[in-house]
């Protein structure tokens, strides 16, 4: 047999064989969400698991429970004293400052990447596990920035271990009255809340 009809023989056969499968799925399929349970990656996952006992339409909506900003901080003494020190630093010296977040496209992450594309800016991201260790990461010195719902830094600030810079928000939040918003320096495009 010539190596031509071998390979034809060969195609025939793997042909006949495709053709011969079931469709795909033919069981259940398990998918494997590697972030922990009830996080923005988990929640698209549960989509494809077993049907719901209910339809979305069976739900009225009674009103919006939280839309917060968010406070972008800082460890109090670092050497940014406002916003624009800040914006001002990260042009100078591109990918040289770190943020950290809650993972990547996280409620965290998306604000500050807004943030950096309206001030021009290349940041380093450093993914965490959560806003929780992101906080501590920037508490100890280990990245320059992260960005949080007020209630998660409202203490540190307090306490004057974090410096609040600006919030993602259309207007400045009651407890921070001295903190202004992206918007109201100039930096259109940066308005987020969770």
């Amino acid at each position: 047999m010539t190596l031509r009809r071998a390979l034809c023989f060969l195609g025939f056969l793997f042909c006949a064989a495709v053709g011969a499968q079931t469709a795909f799925p033919s069981k259940p399929v398990n998918i494997v969400v590697p972030f922990p349970p009830g996080g923005a990656a988990d929640q698209p996952s549960r989509l494809f698991g077993r049907t719901p006992s209910f339809e979305r339409s069976q739900f009225t909506p009674l009103g919006l429970l939280v839309a917060d900003p968010l406070v972008l901080v800082v460890k109090a003494d670092a050497p940014w004293k406002t916003y624009n020190d800040f914006v001002a630093d990260a042009r100078a010296n591109p990918e040289k400052i770190t943020y950290g977040s809650s993972g990547a496209y996280s409620a965290s992450h998306l604000p500050i990447e807004m943030l950096a594309h309206a001030g021009q800016m290349k940041l380093r991201h450093i993914s965490y596990s959560g806003g929780g260790p992101a906080i501590l990461a920037v508490l100890g010195g280990h990245i320059g920035v992260t960005a949080s719902s007020p209630s998660a830094v409202m203490t540190h600030i307090r306490a004057g271990t974090l410096r609040p810079l600006v919030t993602t928000g259309a207007k400045r939040i009651a407890a921070l009255p001295d903190v202004p918003t992206a918007l109201e320096l100039g930096f259109k495009d940066a308005e987020f809340y969770v």
